[in-house]
């Protein structure tokens, strides 16, 4: 059983990984600012301050967040896990998050505050600002740019930066240099000119709408609503910057009985982040832990009451290294994962939970199809239905997902089932 964990695990990873080669941005199902509601409109007598709510939150995102709070004041938007400002100085938007998001880059930390900009990115440059950095998001319908890290001063720095490569005056691996470089000094209690202020004019009505988009055999504007109401997969789907949110449809044989599922797809963002964070650590020496953090409580706590040895870990530490290795051969650079580039082809299904004894007998759905173009099959009712007791999490009203990395290359598509706990999506 240990084995086959193992190996489950690695095998999801290097089909998510092998994709890194695809070109997009980063993925939001919907603007993450939507959900915090405006100040005003709350009741005053359950109303908490900001400082309130973030109180219990982990120790990076709640620092983020009150150092946020003391420059800019009270946001105009609270939520439980998210605090928001909008139009501070040159920002059109701030969110302060409370889940903590893994980044390796340039040092170890947590991403969980977000600033971003009016910007307008030339799509010949959105490789090269992926490849920079993982943590800028870049929205070219809107014409936005936003940089996520722990503090301003270094959002600002990958903004600059940013700024610097669209322009031309940097290269990537001048602006990953100088990205360090910068860190450094505010570690040392400097405070260079790029990481106080932007060092550019932020325009103004940055954004690009688009053509409409016009079926290559009908020669007509597509409806891509009235197609997905009809449930026809290969409707166009909602366009986000210049990354593609495709919905699953709700008729889905993979989707599980016992839950219902919409075409809103609200929390895309926070679902790559974890799949982007628990395939960052499958590939990463000594990330076990890492990887099983981001596994739902019950194989959370499983895994944690399973007598691994020493020998398991560095068994599968010797075989990330391997593929590290074959990576670099390959390829002639370090393996890494940029968030922008790795996941513009995922399929969403997102929903809640209304019987949970029928929903428990089909979750998770099987992973895979027996082979590319077979329709995927749920999982076996009675092996899940035997552990519904022990899943806390199977509750009416839970939000869950289905996330589906299409079928490529001969191997089939595969199906992440996911949970929505209290520290975020789990796998």
């Amino acid at each position: 059983m240990r084995q086959k964990h193992l190996s489950l695990i690695a095998a999801t990873s290097m089909t998510v990984a092998g994709m890194g080669f695809i070109s997009t941005t980063n993925i939001y199902g919907a603007d993450p600012a939507a959900d915090a509601q405006p100040a005003a409109q709350r009741d005053p007598a359950n109303a908490q301050s900001a400082e309130q709510i973030v109180a219990d939150w982990p120790e990076v995102a709640k620092k983020s967040a009150m150092e946020t709070i003391k420059k800019h004041g009270e946001p105009g938007g609270i939520n439980e896990d998210r605090l928001v400002w909008e139009n501070k100085g040159p920002y059109k938007t701030i969110i302060a998050y409370k889940h903590q998001v893994p980044h390796h880059f340039p040092v170890k930390h947590f991403d969980t505050l977000e600033h971003v900009i009016d910007y307008m990115v030339p799509s010949d440059k959105f490789d090269e600002l992926a490849m920079f950095d993982g943590s800028l998001i870049v929205e070219r319908t809107k014409g936005t740019m936003a940089a996520r890290c722990d503090s301003e001063a270094h959002n600002l720095i990958a903004l600059n930066l940013a700024h610097d490569i669209v322009t031309g005056e940097k290269s990537v691996e001048q602006a990953k240099q100088d990205y360090a470089q910068l860190a450094m000094a505010l570690k040392k209690g400097e405070k260079p000119a790029d990481t106080q202020k932007l060092t550019f004019e932020v325009p103004k009505d940055a954004g690009d709408p688009g053509e409409p988009w016009k079926s290559q055999s009908a020669g007509k504007d597509a409806n891509p609503d009235e197609a997905a109401a009809r449930g026809d997969q290969n409707a166009n789907p909602a366009l986000v910057g210049v990354v593609t949110v495709v919905p699953i449809v709700a008729t889905d044989p993979a989707l599980p009985k016992g839950a219902t599922f919409g075409r809103t797809i609200s929390h895309a963002g926070a679902m790559r982040d974890t799949l982007a964070s628990i395939t960052e650590a499958a590939f990463t020496r000594g990330g076990f832990n890492d990887v099983v953090e981001r596994l739902v409580d019950m194989d959370r706590n499983r895994i944690g009451n399973d007598d691994l040895n020493e020998n398991d870990l560095e068994t599968l530490d010797g075989r990330v290294a391997q593929l590290r290795k074959a990576w670099e051969t390959k390829y002639g650079q370090d393996f890494d994962i940029s968030e922008n580039r790795v996941y513009a082809p995922l399929a969403f299904a997102q929903g809640r939970i209304t019987d949970p004894a029928a929903f428990a007998s089909e979750w998770p759905v099987n992973a895979t199809a027996m082979k590319p173009g077979d329709d995927v099959q749920t999982a076996a009712g009675a092996v899940v239905t035997d552990r519904v007791e022990d899943q806390a999490n199977i509750d009416e009203g839970r939000e869950i997902a289905v996330v589906r990395v299409p079928a490529e290359l001969g191997m089939p598509a595969l199906n992440v089932s996911m949970i929505d706990e209290a520290f975020g999506w789990k796998v």
